[in-house]
């Protein structure tokens, strides 16, 4: 019984995260060839403002909808809540910024879920064209 809760769980959490990434790639498709910051986490790793508002608006509505899991997210690292939690959303908020940086319309949004340290079944990837991938 325990096992088929934590499967209801885990779809309507699928359905956020669906909901979530296209909201976020709506976000990133609007502002694609508008960006006017671009910074260096690396030599080669490039950072944009766009980077930013997409993780703040994943981890706003992940801290809302759920507040007691945990986030790990490319730009802002680890993000625990006060006691332990069962749920870790791990989130790159736009996968391939060189390619966003160039307006080159190859890059996506993806989010990914743990459950006690094991990656739950699905991983999303929404792309440029709204496609959601898992």
């Amino acid at each position: 019984m325990i096992q088929s809760g934590v499967a209801a769980a885990a779809l309507q959490m699928l359905n956020f995260a669906i909901q979530t990434a296209r909201d976020a790639g709506r976000l990133l498709a609007e502002r694609v060839g508008r960006i006017t910051q671009v910074s260096h986490k690396s030599e080669i790793e490039l950072l944009t403002e766009v980077d930013l508002a997409s993780e703040r608006l994943i981890i706003d509505r992940i801290k809302n909808y759920y507040p007691r899991h945990s986030i790990l997210a490319e730009e802002s690292g680890e993000i625990s809540v006060a006691e332990s939690s069962e749920w870790k959303w791990i989130i790159d908020p736009l996968d391939g910024t060189t390619n966003y940086a160039h307006s080159y319309p190859v890059f996506c949004v993806s989010i990914a879920l743990e459950h006690n340290g094991d990656r739950a079944r699905h991983h999303l990837r929404s792309d440029a064209r709204r496609n959601v991938q898992r």
